[in-house]
């Protein structure tokens, strides 16, 4: 199967008109992109594999919501704070968890109205 290309005369007007009533913004060329984050999901010795199409949009999308949270936060003057810990393999998942959440504020006797489906053990 052989592809051509051809190029096609379109009426600017239309093309306006596509743009505005879609809420597109054509652009001459694609917006910088940050650098892709590296792929943890992987052991090294299956060597480093691009991400796919779908994982892409992910990332990208979950960059626009970063964005639009930190513009909003900005807009009704919240500072936003990050506090990611750090886990080890060894680590006691247990008290991993228990710590989580106190930080966040969650009692373990709480959950199950918190998430219906959520079973817990004694």
């Amino acid at each position: 199967m052989s592809s051509r290309s051809s190029e096609v005369g379109v009426e600017p007007k239309v093309l306006a008109w596509a743009r505005e009533s879609m809420g597109l913004s054509i652009l001459p060329e694609p917006p910088e992109e940050p650098p892709l984050p590296h792929d943890f999901r992987m052991l090294p010795k299956d060597g480093n594999k691009p991400f796919s199409s779908k994982t892409r949009l992910a990332i990208r999308r979950a960059w626009r919501l970063q964005s639009l949270a930190v513009e909003l936060a900005e807009s009704i003057d919240r500072e936003i704070s990050t506090k990611i810990g750090r886990a080890n393999l060894s680590d006691d998942p247990e008290l991993l968890a228990s710590k989580t959440r106190e930080e966040l504020g969650i009692e373990r006797t709480k959950l199950p109205e918190l998430h219906p489906g959520f079973m817990t053990t004694t």
